[in-house]
């Protein structure tokens, strides 16, 4: 089972400019290399393509939906192609493009921020804003 590594270099639904900048972050942090040494097959797909920040709003209010679009049809037409996806952003809108993508219950999101979780008193992660308790997402 080899994991293919997919940036998704947007900023199209974040408070401000320059999270787009994540995925070549991490590559250049050694992430996928770190893998590879850690015994994971791993295959570095390259980014999709890259979608900014911008502050257009549309008739509902919402700000920049071109762009977050356009970015999660991405996002999801790379998950569903296949094998187990890593998809490397700097922004949220990536999760809707997964989520699209998969049957439910079946994806697990990790975010940077960290949170702890309830009843437990080990950390854990965020992902769109949902504490993560042992890697699942987890609903309010």
């Amino acid at each position: 089972m080899t994991l293919r590594v997919i940036g998704v270099p947007s900023s199209a639904g974040a408070h401000a400019p320059g999270v787009e900048g994540g995925p070549a972050h991490l590559r250049r942090a050694g992430l996928v290399e770190a893998l590879t040494s850690a015994g994971v097959s791993a295959h570095d797909n390259g980014d999709l393509p890259p979608s900014f920040f911008g502050t257009p709003r549309s008739p509902s209010g919402a700000r920049n939906l071109p762009a977050v679009a356009a970015t999660v049809h991405q996002a999801a037409s790379a998950v569903a192609a296949g094998e187990i996806p890593v998809l490397l952003g700097g922004e949220c809108t990536l999760v809707l493009g997964a989520a699209r993508a998969l049957p439910p219950a079946s994806s697990t999101w990790t975010a940077t921020r960290t949170s702890t979780c309830p009843g437990t008193a080990g950390a854990s992660s965020t992902a769109a804003g949902w504490p993560t308790c042992s890697g699942r997402a987890t609903r309010p």
